[in-house]
């Protein structure tokens, strides 16, 4: 049985009286405490949908994740579950980071590494909460009365009637619709409500943790439309019911809504500037995850690593550096402690030497080590990947205007079938070296040179200074003209006029000019998992749920 169909069962329980508590809420999604970029009003997304966490194999081959063929699996990190069944305590002193403002749309990853594997997806949050109901289940008796007026369980009641009746129109946009967020705002009343009436009641326990679920996840969908007073108000929520009780479901679901709404934001937010902060604190708040609910680490590691890679591909290398460092650091032995471990042997040879060698196409040994003197770009690359086949159009005149001044480029080819990638070089004039590796072990995927120092997705690229020194590892098809050319600066080179871009057809197929390239295809990467923790001060009103100005400390803004 599914989750959702799960949940519809203990509602109608609920409504008529047969139980006393409600089922753990849908799985919910990142967190941690904050100060915010303001955005555009975004479209929600239903409170049982958020970035899975999940750790799938990667595909191999070219379609699906920018790898060739005949490669060894990168997982996919992604999200999902419930975050009920938190873990240890919080740290007391666990950090307040700053807050972004809000930002935009539903929280689905923009970036074309963070996939969605929706099988994978259902299974983890099926466990998850099925583990989130056996916990909340222990001590509660089951009540034959209906509940009455103004109990708590009157008010969850009422709640899981208005979350299972249907909008009158399911094609709107949440956003745009009044009666969608009167629904939430109502939940959020009914659900404070709940909350004031069980959170200092032991004995009520289990109707608290769902009433704070329910409060939560319909705060989360009022801040994802931009309403800034709405995302003061989750932050304030999550950083009582850590203050409350640090080790409870509470706790968790609170942290893990925060880092919900980073991720949403660091992936939707338009202005450069306030993606830029989102981001960073999607890794905060994944980091603090991660060190605060150990036994939350299924979600908190994929979280945590998907948030570096974020950080990673957008240029944010210190933020990175700290996730990659703190998954080693706690999960070393797991597939993406193993990966992060490689990231930073990558991110450790700036200022190095890169220690590259491979036989060439025309079966010489070449190291790069060979080209001292002047300058080298390095291109990791497939002729089977659709992604370079799309990409290189605009990548060879780039290329070609800094060979031209001077700077030696290398391909380091992941092909699987040498005969095509050879008639490929020659069919568009790929006048480089091409460093391709005749033992299929050491192909595709399971080059050498790839798997020891995390290289996770073509086309990548590495810049070389004159002395044999790594200036970049982490160059992308976005910075790629930009790093060429301040290479070529700092070496002293001339730079020549621009060079005309060259149609690129991937090898198997054809197109006309002028025609769409073939799609890119998706890295396998990490996709989000958990929230943090943190010890802000309570609510004004002394009720966790309250949110009240009172004395909670708000954080100050970046």
């Amino acid at each position: 049985m599914t989750h959702i169909a799960r949940r519809g069962i203990w509602a109608v329980l609920l409504i008529f009286g047969l139980v006393s508590a409600v089922p753990a809420a849908p799985p919910a999604s990142p967190a941690g405490t904050t100060a915010k970029p303001t955005g555009t009003a975004r479209k929600p997304v239903p409170a049982d949908k958020g970035p899975a966490e999940k750790t799938v194999a990667g595909k191999t081959g070219p379609e699906g994740d920018n790898r060739p063929a005949g490669g060894a699996a990168v997982p996919k990190s992604a999200a999902g579950g419930s975050g009920a069944a938190q873990a240890g305590p919080a740290k007391a002193d666990a950090k307040k980071p700053n807050r972004p403002s809000s930002g935009a749309t539903s929280p689905r990853a923009a970036e074309d590494d963070l996939d969605d594997d929706d099988d994978a997806d259902e299974d983890a949050d099926e466990d998850a909460d099925e583990d989130a109901d056996e916990e909340l289940d222990d001590d509660e008796p089951l009540s034959s009365a209906p509940p009455q007026p103004g109990t708590a369980e009157w008010y969850l009641a009422e709640v899981s009637k208005l979350r299972l009746t249907p909008l009158d129109d399911k094609q709107a946009d949440p956003a745009q619709d009044p009666k969608y967020l009167e629904r939430q705002k109502k939940i959020v009343e009914l659900a404070t409500k709940s909350v004031a009436l069980t959170h200092k009641n032991p004995e009520k326990k289990q109707q608290f943790e769902v009433s704070a679920r329910y409060l939560l996840d319909a705060r989360l969908q009022l801040a994802m439309t931009g309403d800034e007073e709405q995302v003061e108000l989750l932050y304030e929520n999550a950083r009582a019911f850590v203050k409350r009780d640090p080790a409870s479901h509470a706790a968790a679901h609170g942290a893990h809504t925060l880092v919900n709404l980073a991720y949403h934001n660091a992936t939707h937010e338009q202005a450069p500037d306030k993606a830029a902060t989102w981001r960073a604190e999607f890794a905060e708040l994944a980091n603090h995850y991660l060190q605060n609910f150990p036994r939350e680490e299924p979600r908190s590691v994929p979280l945590a690593y998907t948030a570096a890679r974020l950080c990673e591909q957008h240029g944010q290398l210190a933020e990175a550096r700290a996730g990659y460092t703190q998954i080693v650091q706690f999960t070393p032995d797991s597939l993406h402690g193993s990966e992060a471990e490689r990231i930073l042997r990558r991110l450790d040879l700036v200022g190095n030497p890169p220690p590259v060698s491979g036989p060439t196409l025309e079966g010489e040994m070449l190291q790069v080590d060979d080209l001292l003197g002047k300058p080298v770009l390095l291109v990791f690359w497939s002729s089977e990947a659709e992604r370079c086949a799309k990409e290189l159009p605009r990548l060879l005149p780039a290329i070609r205007q800094a060979q031209q001044a001077g700077v030696q480029v290398v391909g380091l080819a992941l092909d699987t079938d040498r005969k095509a990638l050879q008639a490929f070089v020659a069919k568009h004039k790929l006048d480089w070296t091409q460093l391709h590796f005749t033992d299929a072990e050491q192909q595709g995927w399971k080059n050498p040179i790839t798997t020891h120092f995390g290289v996770f997705e073509v086309p990548a690229f590495w810049l070389v200074d004159a002395n044999g020194n790594a200036v970049s590892t982490t160059a992308t098809v976005a910075s790629l003209k930009q790093d060429l050319r301040q290479l070529t600066d700092s070496s002293g080179l001339v730079r020549q006029n621009p060079v005309e871009a060259e149609e690129v057809v991937p090898v198997g197929g054809t197109r006309e000019r002028g025609a769409e390239a073939p799609a890119a295809t998706k890295p396998a990467a990490a996709k989000p998992a958990a929230g943090k923790s943190s010890t802000g001060k309570g609510a004004g009103s002394g009720t966790p749920a309250a949110g009240g100005k009172g004395s909670n400390s708000r954080p100050a803004s970046r």
